[in-house]
Parts: structure tokens; sequence; C-alpha cells
């Protein structure tokens, strides 16, 4: 695995992501900063995600700068099991055995986590659960998504209420999310 870096634009609402992905031991760390202007109010979202050499997310870490006080500051650090225990403060939050990723509601690099872990070939579909991070407040809840392999670069992605189709390069990372984000820069 090599390192990747990228850079997505915001299609509904201005915005920016640059993100990092590099190997960590068996894994891979994955560090972030968003830009978006949310309903017109701009936001600075900085994160780190830790994900071991099985592709389950073991750590992240969320800093959340913006709103109507742009001196309040929202954090959020979160420590997973491997095997669908998640933990804020040292609280057990969620525990559901096919939890093993995280979903960042503000990035479209998480919806790289199952794809990577996943490594379903075409006409494969799963249907798992993950931590979804609900922005802006960053509150966690449990949340079911069902990605489904197309062809080689096409994945779909389904949650409550949602479809979206996904493109990847090589990497694994998403070119295109179905007209919210796309890469414009790759490294």
């Amino acid at each position: 695995m090599l390192a990747s870096v990228i850079l997505w634009q915001r299609l509904d609402e201005p915005g920016f992501e640059w993100c990092s992905v590099r190997p960590q031991g068996g894994g891979r760390m994955i560090e972030g900063v968003t830009l978006v202007a949310l309903e017109g109010v701009p936001w600075r979202v900085d994160y780190t995600i830790e994900v071991d050499e099985a592709g389950r997310t073991r750590r992240a870490s969320i800093r959340a700068t913006g709103g109507d006080d742009v001196s309040r500051t929202q954090t959020l650090e979160l420590e997973a099991n491997g095997a669908g225990g998640w933990r804020r403060n040292d609280a057990l939050i969620i525990d559901a055995p096919d939890c093993l990723d995280i979903d960042l509601g503000f990035s479209p690099v998480t919806n790289s986590l199952p794809i990577w872990r996943l490594g379903l070939e075409p006409g494969g579909r799963a249907e798992i659960r993950v931590a979804w991070v609900l922005f802006p407040s960053l509150e966690v809840v449990e949340g079911r998504q069902t990605y489904e392999r197309l062809d080689e670069t096409t994945w779909r992605y389904r949650s409550a209420g949602f479809e979206a189709d996904l493109t990847v390069g090589e990497d694994g990372l998403v070119d295109d999310y179905a007209g919210y984000w796309r890469a414009i820069a790759r490294g």
C-alpha cells in the first residue's frame, strides 16, 4: 500500500477537503481537514482515523470549529475494539459485532473504509453497521449501510432513505460521490 493524498471539492455546498492516507503498522493512518459552509455558516473540521491491518477502524479523533460561535470548538474521541464495541470517554456507546467502520457524515473518505475492508468482487454486496458521526452535532449513532460493487470502479452505497453511486480510483479512494463530492487533485 502506497501513501495517497487527495483533494475533494464539495458540489452541493461550498467546501473542500484535503486528506492523506498512509501506511501505519499493517493498517492505515488517515488525516484530513474539511472546510465547508453548511447553510452559509463556515466550518473547519480536522480529523484522524486509525485503521488496523484487518481494515477495522480502531480510533478516530474529530475537532470541529465553526457554527454561530467561531470561538467554540467541539471535539470527539472514539476508540473501537475491532469487534463492534465503540467507546466515547470510556463509556460504551455501540456494541454490535458487525459495527467495524466509522462514517464521518461530512467526509467522503469514510466510504472508502468498507470498500477496502470488504474487498468485494464485482456483483458482490454486503450490509454493514457503522458508527455514524452526525455533523455538525458530532453525535454518534449506529447506522446500517449496504455496499454493492457494480464494476471495477463503481459502488452503490445505500443507507436509510439514501442511495448513491460512488466511483473510486485505483487506491480505493472515492473519486466521485454522486454530485456531493468530486476529487479535483491527487498525489
